[in-house]
């Protein structure tokens, strides 16, 4: 008995000693990866840190920038883009909705010269509202669009890819609010089409001119298109994939720019307003654009930036999403850092789960605010695994059961009711899904063709299964 109690004594020591050892290890990783100030930043860490997630997601490739006490302290490329060549700081990328803090930055730009006032309505500012819809839009101001309180659908109309401002303003012609002005947050980007109306309405110029004189050439930021294709998922792999430049959705999606580039905009927002010697913004303006006054899920909306914390700090940021590229930037005003993380490649799955660019520049963030840079449990490219190993197993059942009934053992008890249960899933395939997750069949095609494939799949299957199973009782 004593033996038997000595030896459970020491085996149960050992697992103590192995528990203490792998704490210790645990705390000495943690150590490495925990910086207290800005001074014990290691940019090797993070480099290790971007190039292991990009392997682990299957990203093609990258830019990433980060900016500590106004100055760039990394700025570079990572992997491959579309065409084979090496993504470097000067490589263009699409930024997707980042282009609403350009947005943003050039309205209140002319908000401080007199030239219009944020609480005026924007219907006085535009002739020609006269459609009853239109009527519906008289009491919406230039603040309520830019915080995306105006009451507009976060599903709307669109014209083609290509089409001009003009175009995707017509288009919205019928949309009438869900919400009175500043009464909900929603967010929807037809917001920042309509701003970007009014300017043009207003100053007589386009918006792209606009955004060029008093937004980019001051900062030096060159609008250039991608040279080079960027990438979507084709179920678990990257592939090449083109797309238009959209120039009617500059103020919103569209803006193309270089991770260098991004770099000096970082620049400028964590500063005064003030670049190179000349006052683009004067501080008060920096601030309320920078301020979340709209709630949203988990953070404050402001002028173009999202408002939250990140690791225990403030912190302001926004994301862009494009069907073939992903971004985010996250500025800390309290600790004077920031960073952006570009990337050349998109899916729309999995929904819930935060793409590469959006998880990388919030786990630099943390580590610049004294977080530890750790990575989840499942990579991205892991998720994608399981979601499509699910909608896999799916449709092997569906052809399982048409076998099945094709070879006269049907396992429905009931084949009226799983007949009809067919039809079911099918309609809700071909019209409920689109509205579900905001997309028409057009978009779907186009941002996630294999989910298109897998759904017009399924849902040939389900229709083949349901005329037979009929059939059969007709018989």
């Amino acid at each position: 008995m004593r033996v038997h109690f000595r030896k459970s004594v020491w085996i149960g020591s050992q697992w103590i000693k192995l528990l203490g050892v792998t704490l210790l290890a645990i705390c000495l990783i943690g150590t490495a990866l925990h910086p207290s100030t800005a001074d014990e930043i290691n940019l090797d860490v993070i480099i290790e840190h971007v190039e292991s997630t990009l392997v682990d997601d299957h990203v093609p490739g990258a830019a990433v920038a980060i900016v500590i006490d106004r100055k760039i302290v990394l700025a570079r490329g990572f992997g491959k883009n579309g065409d084979g060549t090496t993504v470097t700081a000067q490589t263009a990328f699409r930024l997707g909705s980042i282009s609403k803090a350009f947005t943003a930055l050039t309205v209140l730009g002319l908000v401080e010269a007199g030239t219009i006032s944020l609480d005026q309505p924007a219907a006085e500012l535009v002739p020609g509202f006269g459609t009853e819809a239109q009527k519906a839009w008289q009491t919406v101001t230039l603040r309520h669009l830019l915080t995306h309180t105006s009451g507009m659908p976060a599903r709307t109309p669109s014209a083609s890819q290509n089409a001009s401002l003009a175009e995707h303003i017509a288009a919205l012609a019928d949309v009438r609010p869900e919400t009175n002005p500043g009464e909900q947050y929603l967010y929807s980007g037809a917001n920042y089409l309509v701003v970007a109306h009014v300017l043009e309405a207003v100053t007589g110029q386009s918006y792209a001119s606009l955004l060029e004189r008093t937004v980019l050439t001051p900062l030096g930021v060159q609008q250039k298109e991608p040279s080079t294709p960027g990438h979507q998922y084709w179920f678990l792999w990257p592939r090449t994939a083109e797309s238009s430049p959209a120039p009617g959705r500059l103020a919103t999606a569209s803006l193309s720019a270089s991770v260098r580039d991004m770099a000096n905009f970082l620049l400028f927002q964590s500063g005064d307003g003030s670049w190179n010697g000349e006052t683009i913004l004067n501080s008060e303006s920096m601030s309320v654009m920078h301020t979340g006054t709209a709630q949203g899920d988990g953070f404050q909306y402001g002028f173009g930036w999202r408002e939250s914390e990140i690791a225990g700090v403030r912190a302001v940021h926004h994301g862009g999403i494009l069907p073939n590229y992903r971004s985010k930037m996250v500025l800390l005003p309290e600790l004077n850092a920031g960073v952006v993380v570009l990337t050349n490649v998109s899916s729309l799955l999995p929904f819930s789960i935060r793409p590469t660019s959006h998880r990388l520049a919030d786990e630099i963030a943390s580590y610049l605010a004294g977080g530890r840079l750790s990575t989840p449990h499942f990579s991205f490219r892991t998720w994608l695994l399981i979601y499509w190993s699910g909608l896999g197993l799916i449709l092997l059942h569906q052809i399982v059961t048409l076998v099945r009934i094709f070879a006269g053992r049907d396992s429905a008890k009931r084949p009226a009711i799983a007949a009809a249960t067919d039809a079911v899933i099918v309609a809700a395939i071909l019209f409920a899904l689109p509205i579900l997750i905001g997309l028409t069949w057009r978009e779907i095609m186009f941002q996630t063709p294999d989910l298109a494939l897998w759904l017009g799949a399924m849902s040939v299957l389900g229709l083949l299964a349901a005329a037979l199973r009929f059939n059969r009782l007709r018989k």
